[in-house]
């Protein structure tokens, strides 16, 4: 599962090297998010939540922890342990954009040298401020994972093609399966993704996830970053 990145301009050398300097104050914990948030840090929190999970937090503003990449992925690693998904599962953090003194940034989950389907953790900075803005999470936490391969990733783009009464283009497609996980149940399993543009009157392009285990087709939608 990879990310689509922006080309994006960094800043000043005198900005990236104070970013790198900041360091990283550890904050207290508590029960719940909400508590951790309310407590640590100011603002009118909000917690919106899909299917019974924080999917997003609003309201306030993270400030004290540093905005350099270290300490903006030990801070992912605190929000991650409210998932019950353990830091060695949220190994790097990727710059997606920038735009008007914002920074995005996103921490993929893996485990076990694979991508979770769009899991991970958004972060947005406001580097005139210094401090996070927004907490996005679509993390998941699988109990158990099929780990069968019963479709190659061949038998899997025939799937895809045979899917389309128009001609189909591949414009990428990860050589290693990712896990696909539905936050309806308990399980995952390893699944294939293509990006494709379907050749029809409206030019259009999908992401398609095919099950390694069953060859069904688990997702069909308008590409998406993820």
């Amino acid at each position: 599962m990879d990310l689509d990145f922006n080309q994006v301009e960094f800043g000043s050398e005198t900005e990236l090297n104070n970013l790198e300097v900041e360091k990283y104050s550890e904050p207290r914990m508590y029960d719940t998010l909400e508590d951790f948030f309310n407590h640590n840090y100011s603002g009118n929190w909000s917690f919106v939540k899909y299917q019974g999970r924080t999917s997003m937090i609003t309201g306030g503003r993270v400030i004290g922890i540093g905005i350099g990449e270290d300490s903006l992925l030990g801070f992912g690693h605190i929000i991650g342990q409210y998932f019950q998904v353990p830091h060695e599962q949220l190994p790097q953090i990727m710059l997606v954009s920038t735009s008007n003194n914002k920074r995005h940034y996103y921490i993929p989950q893996v485990i076990g040298g694979l991508q979770v389907y769009n899991s991970g953790i958004q972060l947005s900075v406001d580097l005139e401020t210094n401090s996070i803005f927004q907490i996005g999470s679509t993390l998941r936490n699988p109990q158990s994972i099929d780990e069968s391969i019963h479709v190659d990733q061949i038998h899997a783009w025939e799937i895809v093609t045979s899917s389309f009464k128009d001609s189909v283009t591949k414009l990428d497609s990860p050589y290693k399966p990712v896990i696909y996980s539905d936050y309806a149940v308990s399980g995952a399993e390893l699944a294939w993704v293509f990006k494709i543009k379907v050749h029809s009157q409206i030019n259009q392009e999908r992401t398609i996830v095919i099950g390694a285990a069953t060859g069904f087709i688990l997702i069909n939608s308008k590409l998406v970053i993820h």
